[in-house]
């Protein structure tokens, strides 16, 4: 149990790991560092917009008529473009990180940038890193964080599950009786086995395991069969050793012997519904949502429940049932 529990954990820490460096790594627009060819082949969605590029000026074009002048900048992965300028003309040869609005000349069609600021590199720097190892110098600071965390958070839960284990572990060998002391009663029926079915009933519709006699209690009521199967025309119902409450489920997916009832039509949802016997009195619950267990023609909400009383007409989807008490 242990290491299944501890497969499950792993395997959550690995999720919320991945989808965290997602977040983590996200960059905004404003931080990166645009490509010239990007600008180029989407000019459209760049348009009037403020970019950042860097890289080395190549050449320019001085225009004495004019109070601005052209520069042209070649960036890390060896595009070109005019930039507008009305500060003093950079050094050819030299880096720079230009911010500026990228523009085009409604003419010629020729894209530029208008130039809002300009720092000159002093080293030469390197195109920037890519992919996972870009995002991992960045954040490795949070990406610490986040780890040490949900370590932390694995650790109480798997020491949680740890204590609650050697408590029922404590539980089961607090039971165990000491040679020559009596076994109390109520012990005894705890360690009773539940026996396999001596026969398993199956209709058209219905299908379900009756247990040996005088294995498992039988509980006073059943559900006559009105509608839904021709062969089984009652169901009756049984309580497990060791439990002082009773729960039958029904729904169209199989489940375990004497406390679940199968019914397969389709208009029967896998899980729809449990009938649970305390204190002498027994309590309908309907899990279905799409059709819901009705009770004397009326509809019971999604997890709600009411008490049955002898005659009342129960339907699951198709089938059609009467709660009957008996001695």
């Amino acid at each position: 149990m242990i290491k299944q529990r501890t497969k499950v954990f792993l395997l959550v820490f690995i999720l919320v790991f991945v989808w965290s460096g997602v977040l983590l790594g996200q960059e905004t627009p404003k931080e990166e560092i645009v490509k010239i060819k990007t600008i180029r082949e989407n000019i459209s969605q760049y348009k009037d917009e403020k970019v950042t590029l860097e890289g080395f000026v190549t050449q320019y074009l001085e225009d004495t008529t004019q109070t601005t002048d052209f520069y042209f900048l070649k960036d890390y992965w060896g595009g070109i473009i005019k930039v507008r300028t009305s500060q003093p003309l950079p050094e050819v040869g030299k880096r720079y990180r230009v911010i500026g609005v990228v523009d085009q000349d409604i003419v010629t069609e020729d894209i530029f940038i208008s130039e809002e600021s300009r720092v000159q590199l002093s080293v030469e720097t390197p195109p920037p890193p890519k992919g996972f190892l870009a995002w991992l110098k960045k954040n490795w600071p949070y990406l610490a964080v986040g780890v040490g965390a949900l370590i932390l958070v694995l650790l109480i839960i798997v020491l949680i599950y740890a204590l609650k284990e050697k408590k029922e572990m404590t539980t089961k060998m607090a039971v165990t009786p000491i040679p020559g002391e009596a076994i109390p009663e109520s012990k005894v029926e705890e360690k009773k086995e539940i026996p396999e079915p001596e026969e398993v009933l199956e209709g058209s519709t219905i299908k379900m395991s009756v247990p040996p006699p005088g294995t498992l209690k039988l509980l006073p009521a059943k559900f006559v069969v009105l509608e839904g199967d021709e062969k089984i025309k009652e169901i009756r119902f049984y309580k497990e050793p060791g439990k002082t409450e009773a729960e039958i489920t029904f729904g169209r997916a199989a489940g375990p012997n004497y406390s679940h009832v199968q019914l397969k039509p389709l208009t029967v949802s896998a899980k729809h519904a449990k009938l649970i016997y305390s204190g002498d009195k027994f309590i309908l619950i309907n899990y279905s949502r799409t059709n819901p267990t009705k009770v004397n023609g009326v509809d019971l909400p999604e997890n709600g429940s009411t008490e049955l009383k002898d005659g009342d007409k129960i339907e699951m989807g198709e089938m059609v049932f009467e709660f009957k008490l008996t001695k």
